[in-house]
């Protein structure tokens, strides 16, 4: 396919890709391609813009976790989950808002074992994107 669109059956095709693997993926193509109307070519710059950024956000709440600033950490974290929901990247949304829930609160120690996962999803996540892409420019 040579349009920036996805057509219904070309996101069925994803979906159904999707759901045979056994871990759902880290980005709901449904939701990624409904918020964007089906637009794959800005829906895959805002995926590289977070491939470009990502690690760099986790590094952010790493830092403010350290340095024992938990309303920086509550900030960065709900910046990146508000990224992750609008990218239907639901897994890596539900870490963030953990820890921003818990950045209010928690120790720094737990905050950094929190973090432990949020940046093994972002790893996730990161690492699909090539997939995604792939799959998208098949057609």
């Amino acid at each position: 396919m040579t349009t920036s669109t996805l057509s219904g059956l070309d996101r069925q095709k994803l979906l159904k890709n999707a759901a045979a693997t056994a871990t759902p993926p880290p980005v709901d193509t449904n939701i990624l391609f409904t918020h964007f109307l089906g637009n794959v070519s800005f829906a895959l710059t805002l995926l590289d813009e977070l491939a470009a950024t990502g690690q760099q956000q986790v590094d952010a709440i790493v830092r403010y976790a350290a340095d024992g600033d938990p309303l920086a950490v509550a900030e960065a974290a709900h910046s990146l989950k508000g990224t992750a929901a609008i990218l239907g990247a639901e897994p890596l949304r539900g870490k963030a808002a953990e820890i921003e829930a818990a950045g209010r609160d928690a120790a720094p120690s737990i905050l950094l074992g929190m973090v432990h996962d949020l940046r093994g999803e972002m790893d996730r996540c990161l690492a699909y994107i090539p997939t995604l892409r792939a799959e998208t420019q098949q057609r």
